[in-house]
């Protein structure tokens, strides 16, 4: 990606704060050497007007799911927003495209959740035991593309894989997502997008609203 595909990716600037319009495909955070992350692309962003650029990874995306991603530029900002995310006062929206027709217009989803390391996948039960965590989201329908459903999602919780095990434990797997018995795609990622994020400026405390539309009409049927 280039410095000028980058910046126009960029969602809301100021001195606490960089958010960006991540892509699918691309990790959060460093995890190799050989891999550019959305990482690196900050630090090089802000390198260009400090010296010693502090990037504070706020929240993360898995690497096949787009949308917004938020930055702190200060280490005191960075504890700020934690807070925030401990205290749930983020809230945080999704757009997902799922294989099969849903027929409730809308609905909420409770389970627990444990994360299978060897295989690198949440496993979704009904039953609460001591390794698993609870997980919620809400729902509703925005409408049909194909045999699949377009949803908006609020996610109540935010734990690993939870909106693509969650629903794919609901028989409506992410569209492109394999690991979950997604069925293939001809977009890069799977169809899960970062939408919104509502949360209180860590130096104002002005609540902010930062969207990020998916592009819908280029979604392959």
């Amino acid at each position: 990606m280039s410095p000028e595909q980058f910046k126009n990716r960029i969602l809301f600037e100021d001195k606490f704060l960089l958010i960006v319009n991540k892509p699918a495909g691309i990790a959060v955070e460093k995890i190799s050497p050989q891999i550019i992350t959305l990482e690196d692309l900050v630090y090089s962003y802000l390198l260009l007007t400090a010296k010693k650029p502090f990037v504070g990874i706020v929240h993360r995306l898995d690497r096949p799911t787009s949308g917004i991603i938020l930055f702190a530029k200060k280490p005191s900002v960075l504890k700020i927003m934690n807070a925030q995310f401990e205290k749930k006062t983020v809230r945080k929206y999704y757009v997902a495209l799922v294989d099969g027709e849903i027929p409730n217009p809308s609905g909420s989803l409770k389970d627990y959740l444990h994360k299978d390391f060897f295989r690198k996948k949440a496993i979704i039960s009904q039953q609460k035991r001591k390794e698993n965590q609870e997980v919620k989201l809400n729902f509703s329908k925005i409408g049909l593309v194909g045999q699949r459903t377009l949803l908006n999602i609020e996610l109540m919780t935010g734990k690993y894989h939870q909106i693509r095990a969650q629903l794919a434990s609901m028989g409506f797997p992410i569209a492109g997502d394999v690991l979950y018995g997604g069925k293939l795609w001809k977009r890069e990622g799977i169809g899960l997008h970062a939408s919104a994020l509502h949360f209180n400026h860590p130096e104002t405390k002005e609540r902010i609203t930062i969207k990020s539309d998916w592009d819908i009409d280029s979604i392959p049927i």
